[in-house]
Protein backbone atom coordinates (compact mmCIF):
# COMPACT_ATOMS: atom_id res chain seq x y z
CA UNK A 1 0.00 0.00 0.00
CA UNK A 2 1.08 3.58 -0.69
CA UNK A 3 0.88 6.50 1.59
CA UNK A 4 1.58 9.95 0.78
CA UNK A 5 4.29 12.02 3.07
CA UNK A 6 4.73 15.45 1.63
CA UNK A 7 5.03 16.49 -2.16
CA UNK A 8 8.52 16.08 -3.37
CA UNK A 9 10.56 19.18 -2.36
CA UNK A 10 12.28 21.18 -4.43
CA UNK A 11 13.90 24.96 -5.03
CA UNK A 12 13.85 26.78 -7.73
CA UNK A 13 16.63 29.04 -7.47
CA UNK A 14 18.25 32.31 -8.81
CA UNK A 15 21.75 32.54 -7.14
CA UNK A 16 23.90 35.72 -6.79
CA UNK A 17 27.31 34.40 -5.94
CA UNK A 18 30.09 36.77 -4.28
CA UNK A 19 33.49 35.06 -3.37
CA UNK A 20 35.48 37.67 -1.85
CA UNK A 21 39.58 36.85 -0.29
CA UNK A 22 42.69 37.32 -0.55
CA UNK A 23 43.23 34.34 -3.51
CA UNK A 24 41.48 36.72 -5.84
CA UNK A 25 39.14 39.65 -7.12
CA UNK A 26 35.46 39.66 -6.66
CA UNK A 27 33.12 38.01 -9.06
CA UNK A 28 29.38 38.42 -9.39
CA UNK A 29 27.67 35.46 -11.52
CA UNK A 30 24.38 35.71 -12.14
CA UNK A 31 22.88 32.09 -13.30
CA UNK A 32 18.92 31.20 -13.71
CA UNK A 33 17.99 27.74 -13.18
CA UNK A 34 14.96 25.94 -15.08
CA UNK A 35 12.44 23.91 -13.05
CA UNK A 36 12.72 20.51 -13.33
CA UNK A 37 9.42 18.65 -12.84
CA UNK A 38 10.40 14.91 -13.38
CA UNK A 39 10.24 12.24 -10.80
CA UNK A 40 13.06 11.65 -8.40
CA UNK A 41 13.74 10.53 -5.59
CA UNK A 42 14.41 12.67 -2.36
CA UNK A 43 15.42 11.77 1.54
CA UNK A 44 12.52 12.04 3.72
CA UNK A 45 9.75 13.27 1.05
CA UNK A 46 7.29 12.00 -1.08
CA UNK A 47 5.12 8.75 -0.91
CA UNK A 48 6.26 5.48 1.28
CA UNK A 49 5.55 2.07 1.94
CA UNK A 50 3.90 0.17 4.35
CA UNK A 51 5.69 -2.55 5.62
CA UNK A 52 6.71 -4.37 8.80
CA UNK A 53 10.06 -3.09 10.12
CA UNK A 54 11.28 -6.41 11.51
CA UNK A 55 10.34 -8.12 8.00
CA UNK A 56 12.31 -5.38 5.51
CA UNK A 57 13.11 -6.95 2.62
CA UNK A 58 16.66 -6.63 1.52
CA UNK A 59 16.33 -5.01 -1.76
CA UNK A 60 13.52 -2.01 -0.15
CA UNK A 61 15.62 0.10 -2.17
CA UNK A 62 14.42 -1.04 -5.55
CA UNK A 63 11.32 1.48 -4.56
CA UNK A 64 14.05 4.58 -4.89
CA UNK A 65 13.13 4.21 -8.79
CA UNK A 66 9.83 4.96 -8.35
CA UNK A 67 10.33 8.04 -6.48
CA UNK A 68 10.50 6.67 -2.89
CA UNK A 69 12.40 6.39 0.05
CA UNK A 70 10.63 6.43 2.72
CA UNK A 71 9.23 3.27 4.74
CA UNK A 72 6.19 3.16 7.38
CA UNK A 73 7.72 0.78 9.06
CA UNK A 74 5.34 -0.96 11.68
CA UNK A 75 6.73 -2.37 15.00
CA UNK A 76 4.12 -5.03 15.26
CA UNK A 77 4.25 -6.02 19.15
CA UNK A 78 0.51 -8.18 19.45
CA UNK A 79 2.67 -11.07 20.50
CA UNK A 80 3.85 -9.75 23.44
CA UNK A 81 0.75 -8.13 25.07
CA UNK A 82 1.34 -10.20 28.12
CA UNK A 83 4.98 -10.43 28.23
CA UNK A 84 7.35 -8.34 30.38
CA UNK A 85 10.42 -8.97 28.14
CA UNK A 86 10.77 -8.56 24.68
CA UNK A 87 12.81 -11.58 22.97
CA UNK A 88 15.97 -10.66 22.17
CA UNK A 89 15.64 -12.19 18.19
CA UNK A 90 12.77 -9.43 17.94
CA UNK A 91 14.77 -6.78 18.84
CA UNK A 92 17.81 -8.05 16.40
CA UNK A 93 15.05 -8.29 13.61
CA UNK A 94 14.48 -4.66 14.48
CA UNK A 95 17.90 -3.94 14.41
CA UNK A 96 18.18 -5.57 11.36
CA UNK A 97 15.53 -3.80 9.46
CA UNK A 98 17.89 -0.63 10.37
CA UNK A 99 20.57 -1.97 8.76
CA UNK A 100 18.41 -3.02 5.31
CA UNK A 101 17.04 0.62 5.33
CA UNK A 102 20.40 2.45 5.74
CA UNK A 103 21.76 -0.31 3.44
CA UNK A 104 19.42 0.70 0.47
CA UNK A 105 19.39 4.28 0.71
CA UNK A 106 15.70 4.74 2.83
CA UNK A 107 14.75 6.25 5.84
CA UNK A 108 11.92 4.82 8.46
CA UNK A 109 8.91 6.26 9.54
CA UNK A 110 8.66 4.30 13.07
CA UNK A 111 5.19 3.16 14.85
CA UNK A 112 5.25 0.50 17.60
CA UNK A 113 1.71 -1.16 18.21
CA UNK A 114 -0.02 -4.44 20.09
CA UNK A 115 -2.30 -5.14 17.46
CA UNK A 116 -5.89 -3.90 16.33
CA UNK A 117 -8.65 -6.10 17.56
CA UNK A 118 -9.94 -7.28 21.58
CA UNK A 119 -12.63 -10.29 22.50
CA UNK A 120 -14.99 -8.98 19.88
CA UNK A 121 -13.32 -9.31 17.12
CA UNK A 122 -13.01 -5.76 16.45
CA UNK A 123 -11.22 -2.12 17.70
CA UNK A 124 -14.17 -1.19 19.73
CA UNK A 125 -13.45 -4.32 22.16
CA UNK A 126 -9.16 -3.81 21.72
CA UNK A 127 -7.57 -3.01 25.43
CA UNK A 128 -3.88 -2.19 25.85
CA UNK A 129 -1.17 -3.86 27.51
CA UNK A 130 -0.49 -2.63 31.10
CA UNK A 131 1.41 0.34 31.81
CA UNK A 132 4.10 -1.60 33.40
CA UNK A 133 4.22 -3.64 30.47
CA UNK A 134 4.37 -1.06 27.52
CA UNK A 135 6.90 0.86 30.01
CA UNK A 136 9.10 -2.34 30.10
CA UNK A 137 9.00 -2.68 25.96
CA UNK A 138 10.22 0.76 25.80
CA UNK A 139 13.09 0.56 27.98
CA UNK A 140 14.19 -2.35 25.44
CA UNK A 141 13.36 -0.50 22.45
CA UNK A 142 15.00 2.90 23.32
CA UNK A 143 18.55 1.88 22.72
CA UNK A 144 17.37 0.25 19.50
CA UNK A 145 16.13 3.43 18.30
CA UNK A 146 19.53 5.59 19.59
CA UNK A 147 21.65 3.61 17.64
CA UNK A 148 19.83 3.95 14.48
CA UNK A 149 18.14 7.55 15.07
CA UNK A 150 20.06 8.67 11.50
CA UNK A 151 18.07 6.30 9.32
CA UNK A 152 14.92 7.37 11.82
CA UNK A 153 12.66 10.52 9.74
CA UNK A 154 10.17 10.67 12.63
CA UNK A 155 8.39 8.90 15.42
CA UNK A 156 4.68 7.90 15.52
CA UNK A 157 3.37 7.95 18.89
CA UNK A 158 2.49 4.48 19.02
CA UNK A 159 2.20 1.56 21.44
CA UNK A 160 -1.45 2.78 22.76
CA UNK A 161 -4.63 2.08 21.50
CA UNK A 162 -5.55 0.02 18.09
CA UNK A 163 -3.01 0.12 15.15
CA UNK A 164 -0.95 2.11 17.85
CA UNK A 165 -3.43 5.34 16.95
CA UNK A 166 -4.41 6.56 20.55
CA UNK A 167 -7.85 6.25 20.38
CA UNK A 168 -10.64 3.65 21.97
CA UNK A 169 -8.98 2.27 24.78
CA UNK A 170 -8.75 3.32 28.54
CA UNK A 171 -5.22 5.01 28.53
CA UNK A 172 -6.24 6.73 25.43
CA UNK A 173 -9.27 8.39 27.13
CA UNK A 174 -7.65 9.06 30.29
CA UNK A 175 -6.16 12.17 30.15
CA UNK A 176 -3.87 11.77 33.35
CA UNK A 177 -2.91 8.30 31.96
CA UNK A 178 -2.77 9.22 28.69
CA UNK A 179 -0.02 12.16 29.63
CA UNK A 180 1.86 10.25 31.86
CA UNK A 181 1.98 7.18 28.81
CA UNK A 182 2.49 10.07 26.28
CA UNK A 183 5.67 11.29 28.57
CA UNK A 184 6.91 7.94 29.32
CA UNK A 185 7.81 7.52 24.96
CA UNK A 186 8.56 10.74 24.54
CA UNK A 187 11.38 10.35 27.28
CA UNK A 188 12.26 7.00 26.53
CA UNK A 189 12.73 8.09 22.70
CA UNK A 190 15.03 11.25 23.03
CA UNK A 191 17.27 10.00 25.59
CA UNK A 192 20.15 9.09 23.24
CA UNK A 193 18.96 10.83 19.67
CA UNK A 194 21.10 13.34 19.77
CA UNK A 195 20.14 15.90 16.67
CA UNK A 196 17.21 14.02 15.99
CA UNK A 197 14.35 16.34 15.66
CA UNK A 198 10.88 16.26 14.37
CA UNK A 199 12.23 20.78 5.22
CA UNK A 200 10.78 18.15 9.18
CA UNK A 201 14.38 17.72 10.40
CA UNK A 202 17.20 20.10 10.85
CA UNK A 203 19.24 19.53 7.67
CA UNK A 204 22.82 21.37 6.49
CA UNK A 205 23.18 24.28 3.97
CA UNK A 206 26.33 24.55 2.30
CA UNK A 207 28.87 25.81 -0.78
CA UNK A 208 31.08 23.97 -2.22
CA UNK A 209 34.07 24.88 -4.07
CA UNK A 210 35.36 21.98 -5.89
CA UNK A 211 38.77 22.59 -8.16
CA UNK A 212 37.97 21.40 -11.92
CA UNK A 213 41.04 19.89 -12.03
CA UNK A 214 42.53 18.93 -8.62
CA UNK A 215 39.83 17.45 -7.00
CA UNK A 216 40.11 20.40 -4.03
CA UNK A 217 37.09 21.48 -2.15
CA UNK A 218 36.52 24.56 -0.34
CA UNK A 219 33.10 23.60 2.39
CA UNK A 220 31.41 26.93 3.49
CA UNK A 221 28.66 26.47 5.79
CA UNK A 222 25.32 28.86 5.68
CA UNK A 223 23.92 29.17 8.80
CA UNK A 224 20.04 28.74 7.29
CA UNK A 225 17.11 26.77 8.53
CA UNK A 226 15.89 25.24 5.29
CA UNK A 227 13.10 23.62 7.34
CA UNK A 228 11.42 27.20 6.98
CA UNK A 229 12.15 27.33 3.17
CA UNK A 230 8.34 26.76 2.64
CA UNK A 231 6.05 26.18 -0.74
CA UNK A 232 5.56 29.00 -2.47
CA UNK A 233 8.10 31.49 -1.28
CA UNK A 234 10.96 32.51 -2.89
CA UNK A 235 14.12 32.41 -0.52
CA UNK A 236 17.11 34.37 -1.42
CA UNK A 237 20.56 33.55 0.34
CA UNK A 238 23.23 36.20 0.21
CA UNK A 239 26.51 34.59 1.15
CA UNK A 240 30.01 35.94 1.01
CA UNK A 241 32.46 33.01 0.94
CA UNK A 242 35.93 33.63 2.05
CA UNK A 243 38.53 32.11 0.47
CA UNK A 244 41.84 30.69 2.19
CA UNK A 245 44.99 31.80 1.80
CA UNK A 246 46.70 28.65 0.47
CA UNK A 247 43.80 28.04 -1.82
CA UNK A 248 44.96 26.56 -5.48
CA UNK A 249 44.50 29.01 -8.25
CA UNK A 250 42.45 27.85 -10.98
CA UNK A 251 38.51 27.20 -12.44
CA UNK A 252 36.29 26.40 -9.70
CA UNK A 253 32.62 24.38 -9.92
CA UNK A 254 30.36 25.86 -7.12
CA UNK A 255 27.69 23.69 -5.80
CA UNK A 256 24.60 24.16 -2.78
CA UNK A 257 25.02 20.57 -1.13
CA UNK A 258 22.61 19.86 1.55
CA UNK A 259 23.33 16.56 3.57
CA UNK A 260 21.84 14.64 6.40
CA UNK A 261 22.56 16.05 9.52
CA UNK A 262 24.20 12.76 10.78
CA UNK A 263 27.61 11.75 10.02
CA UNK A 264 27.00 8.71 9.44
CA UNK A 265 25.06 9.65 6.22
CA UNK A 266 26.41 12.81 5.06
CA UNK A 267 28.97 11.13 2.42
CA UNK A 268 26.24 9.18 1.09
CA UNK A 269 24.33 10.96 -2.10
CA UNK A 270 21.19 9.21 -1.56
CA UNK A 271 20.39 11.27 1.76
CA UNK A 272 21.42 14.56 0.15
CA UNK A 273 18.54 16.77 -1.00
CA UNK A 274 18.36 17.22 -4.67
CA UNK A 275 17.25 20.42 -5.86
CA UNK A 276 14.07 20.96 -8.71
CA UNK A 277 16.16 22.23 -11.20
CA UNK A 278 17.16 20.33 -14.49
CA UNK A 279 20.63 19.60 -15.01
CA UNK A 280 22.34 20.51 -12.03
CA UNK A 281 22.32 17.15 -9.65
CA UNK A 282 25.60 15.57 -9.32
CA UNK A 283 24.52 11.72 -7.96
CA UNK A 284 27.65 10.66 -7.74
CA UNK A 285 28.55 13.75 -4.70
CA UNK A 286 24.76 14.09 -3.66
CA UNK A 287 25.83 18.26 -4.86
CA UNK A 288 23.16 20.68 -6.88
CA UNK A 289 25.98 22.50 -9.24
CA UNK A 290 25.34 25.96 -9.35
CA UNK A 291 27.69 27.29 -11.66
CA UNK A 292 31.16 26.28 -13.32
CA UNK A 293 33.82 28.52 -14.21
CA UNK A 294 34.65 30.62 -10.97
CA UNK A 295 38.04 31.63 -11.44
CA UNK A 296 40.53 31.97 -8.35
CA UNK A 297 43.79 34.31 -9.13
CA UNK A 298 46.57 35.23 -7.23
CA UNK A 299 46.74 39.46 -6.79
CA UNK A 300 49.93 40.74 -7.35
Amino acid sequence: MLYQSQRLWGIFVMVLIICAGSAGAAQTIVTHYEEDFSIFPNPEQGFYEYTDLNKLPVDIGRLREQGRTLIWGRINLEAYRNTATLPEALLHQIYQGFDIARDQGMKVIVRAAYGSKGPGGDYRSFADPSMDIIKGHLRQLEPVFAVNADVIALFEAGFVGPWGEWHSTSIARDYDRGRDMLLSILVELSLENRGFASLYNPRKVQIVMRHQDLGTQLVHDIIIDPRLWKPGRRIVIQEVVELAQDMSTGSYTVHLNLPDPYPSLQGDPRYSLRCANRGIWDAHTGYNTLVDGVTVSVQR
